[in-house]
């Protein structure tokens, strides 16, 4: 499918107009039925809608195909340069009607990672059900395989019934998924560049011609199926998925200066898949500006505090031990009037454990409690003699 570049133009104008309006309380104007977007590095949700709705993932399924195929290859089942004979169940003409493919064919031999090229960049179903057979040694058994890995990464709202995403009763929520993505990412950071930001996909090679395998229509270039990949500056990833009881849905991962963020968008409405491609790419961008340009990095800097006065205890003072700050990403108002500051229970009177909390760290934004934070003794003090009770209940009358 190809989009025209002054559809592309009007996408980024129209995302991009809004911008200025996202340092207020604005909040993005979504088409799609649900969407939900992260912050990279804090993981801190910063959008959704409808984001615990579940919705089957169509395409995007692919992404857990990828995830487990990566660690088939980390943990040395398989390797990326592995060359691989198309069997006849994997071959192109067996996957049903109105599939997205890479074309592979009976007797070719392919590599790994063509394989998994052509499932990120053309969302080859053919791919999919191969990768899945080598990885498992049957789709059944590699299907078990995903949802189990859904159920140890800790998602409730996840679950697969094919490697492709063709099955309607697979189902995710924009939220879930998003956290998904979050750890894909973090695990296999080299499939950005490796597998989804490039912009084609080209099968069979010359090489795999050259070698004698038949090919029914020959070397077939597809570009990718996300028409933001090398159109808009900021998006390098990840996955688009359609089916009909779905609609249109994109997850997306975009960098722009120090920062990284993630969308999700599920359901996303469409006549036809030149609509539908356009729609979602509106509110991809859309949720991606949000992200950047209504949210700032911060990281706050706690005031110290000075060792503390302890009553009736074998020592008169005590060390606090203050958590470490976090990074946070907030809105730009919220920002602009940060806060940091101690409350402390006092007077502090013996015994004490170490360990115990004494107080909060508490980061406000005007009347707003952003994070609280425990303060906690770092050494136990013991109850003091008769004579230092005595004195400090003296000392605290005066």
């Amino acid at each position: 499918m190809r989009i025209s570049t002054l559809a592309l133009v009007t996408i980024f104008l129209f995302a991009n107009s809004l911008s200025a309006a996202f340092s207020g309380e604005l909040e993005p104007q979504i088409m799609s039925k649900a969407a939900a977007v992260y912050d990279y590095e804090t993981s801190t949700l910063l959008y959704e809608k409808n984001g615990d709705i579940r919705i089957p993932p169509a395409s995007m399924t692919k992404l857990m195909t990828l995830h487990l195929t990566f660690k088939a290859i980390e943990e040395g089942r398989i390797k990326l340069d592995s060359r691989i004979e198309v069997e006849a169940g994997d071959d192109f003409s067996n996957m049903p009607r109105r599939s997205s493919l890479m074309f592979i064919e009976k007797g070719q031999e392919v590599s790994v990672l063509q394989l998994m090229r052509g499932l990120a960049v053309p969302s080859g179903n053919d791919a999919a059900h191969m990768l899945a057979r080598v990885v498992s040694g049957s789709v059944e058994k590699f299907v078990e395989a995903m949802n189990r890995e859904a159920e140890k990464m800790g998602f409730d709202n996840i679950h697969f019934r094919d490697p492709a995403g063709l099955n309607a009763q697979s189902y995710v929520t924009a939220k879930e998924f998003g956290l998904f993505c979050l750890d894909y990412i973090r695990s296999h950071p080299e499939s950005l560049e490796l597998l989804h930001s490039q912009k084609e996909f080209t099968y069979p090679t010359d090489k795999i011609l050259q070698d004698g395998a038949q090919s029914s229509y020959g070397p077939i270039t597809q570009e990718n199926y996300n028409i933001l990949i090398g159109r808009h500056p900021w998006v390098d990833g990840l996955k688009t998925g359609y089916i009909d009881e779905s609609g249109y849905n994109i997850a997306l991962s975009a960098m722009a200066g120090d920062r990284r963020v993630v969308a999700v968008i599920l359901g996303g409405p469409g006549e036809n898949i030149r609509e539908g491609a356009f729609t979602r790419a509106i509110d991809g961008v859309n949720l991606l500006s949000y992200g950047f340009y209504h949210f700032t990095r911060v990281e706050p800097e706690f005031p110290s505090l000075p060792e503390l006065r302890v009553w009736k205890g074998s020592r008169n003072t005590v060390h606090a031990q203050l958590h470490a700050p976090e990074v946070l990403v907030l809105p730009l108002d919220v920002a602009a009037v940060l806060e940091v500051r101690h409350e402390l229970d006092l007077p502090l009177s013996a015994p004490l454990m170490g360990g115990e909390e004494i107080g909060r760290t508490l980061i406000t934004s005007g009347q707003k409690l952003i994070r609280s934070y425990p303060i906690l003794i770092k050494e136990p003090v013991e109850e003091g003699s008769w004579w230092q009770q005595l004195r400090d209940s003296i000392l605290q009358l005066r």
